[in-house]
């Protein structure tokens, strides 16, 4: 192989396996089990002031590619408007009615439904159901 050929070769692989090495998840430890109503490390943290927020799995458990929290026992309200800078936020609804606003588009979420806030878009939510919400 010519030497100019070997070059761009290699140089055409290299993004690939750059990518390939930083999006794989370290799955090699072992499972990870979280009970319900537990934390990931028995913590129940209030973030923005919601509470409490279960880490089901944790950045730390996927080499910084996704977590998953259980945001429950939320009355009414919800958090102000926000963006993140460096990572998509994904929302389940397990129980509740919520309103949620990703920028000018407005949605009504119940029981099964979702939504996507890619980073730096900004969103706001609000459980508007009655009783207790968990996302």
């Amino acid at each position: 192989m010519k030497r100019r050929s070997f070059l761009k070769s290699a140089l055409a692989v290299a993004p690939l396996a750059a990518y390939s090495q930083s999006a794989k998840a370290d799955t090699s430890k072992r499972a990870i089990r979280v009970a319900a109503g537990d934390d990931r490390f028995g913590e129940h943290l209030k973030l923005g002031g919601v509470s409490p927020n279960d880490c089901k799995v944790s950045s730390k458990d996927t080499n910084g590619v996704m977590c998953i929290f259980e945001s429950g026992g939320v009355g009414k309200g919800g958090p102000p408007t926000h963006f993140h800078h460096d990572q998509d936020e994904w929302f389940y609804v397990m129980e509740g009615t919520y309103a949620f606003q990703v920028g000018s588009e407005k949605f009504q979420l119940k029981p099964g439904d979702c939504v996507l806030a890619p980073r730096k878009l900004p969103h706001v939510w609000t459980h508007v159901g009655d009783g207790a919400g968990k996302m």
